[in-house]
């Protein structure tokens, strides 16, 4: 949008508490969704993945859910910050990164945290015949990834299939050892909205896992 000339910006919020965050106008910003809007406090709750659940502190959202009271002593803590159920970390200028949702953390067995949606997204932008990346693992003794490509018939060609490697070899140089990808697999369809996908194109792990459990299973073999 930048490079069109048009002024485009993101913010990041919640029904429960409104709009937290903004970036300013420009493109220094980039890469986060800004900074803590009049009103608004942010932290990020310590936890083992890289960034933590992002809380949030206001006079400005609502008071809890209508007759919920288990949901709402889950998310609005009695001191007054609001688990948003997000991670994220901020950087030394105040600016909060969104890395990801904590239902989505994976757990291997020896009881370290990953965050996937970071990783799933280096790859992505690694190597451009991946059309969508899921990383699995829970309960498993390492991590491994399910890839779907742009172009599924040259899912099996051997050059492609190199390429992907390639690209994740790469990838998990940069990473923490416990979070490098072992082992993988490509598949040769695509995911689809309302299967695979959501109607905004994100990964529906759940249904992943149980469709593709075969393949899991094998990655552990």
């Amino acid at each position: 949008m930048h490079g069109l000339g048009l002024p485009f910006g993101e913010f990041w919020g919640m029904s429960e508490i409104g709009v937290a965050t903004m970036t300013d106008p420009g493109i220094r910003d980039i890469g986060t969704v800004g900074r803590p809007q009049p009103g608004y406090q942010l932290k990020i709750a310590p936890g083992a993945c890289p960034a933590g659940e992002v809380l949030v502190r206001t006079g400005l959202g609502c008071r809890g859910y209508r007759d919920r009271p288990q949901e709402t002593a889950a998310m609005f803590a009695a001191d007054g910050w609001i688990h948003t159920g997000d991670l994220g970390q901020l950087d030394d200028q105040g600016r909060l990164q969104i890395t990801g949702r904590l239902t989505e953390v994976i757990i291997t067995s020896d009881g370290h945290n990953t965050a996937p949606a970071p990783i799933e997204s280096d790859l992505a932008d690694a190597c451009p015949l991946i059309a969508q990346a899921c990383i699995v693992g829970d309960g498993g003794a390492y991590l491994a990834m399910l890839i779907t490509l742009h172009d599924p018939e040259h899912a099996a060609d051997p050059a492609t299939r190199q390429t992907v490697a390639d690209a994740l070899a790469r990838l998990n140089e940069k990473l923490d050892p416990r979070e490098r990808i072992q082992r993988h697999a490509i598949l040769p369809g695509q995911w689809q909205p309302g299967d695979e996908l959501t109607d905004t194109l994100k990964l529906r792990r759940q249904r992943i896992a149980a469709k593709y459990a075969a393949q899991i299973t094998s990655l552990y073999a």
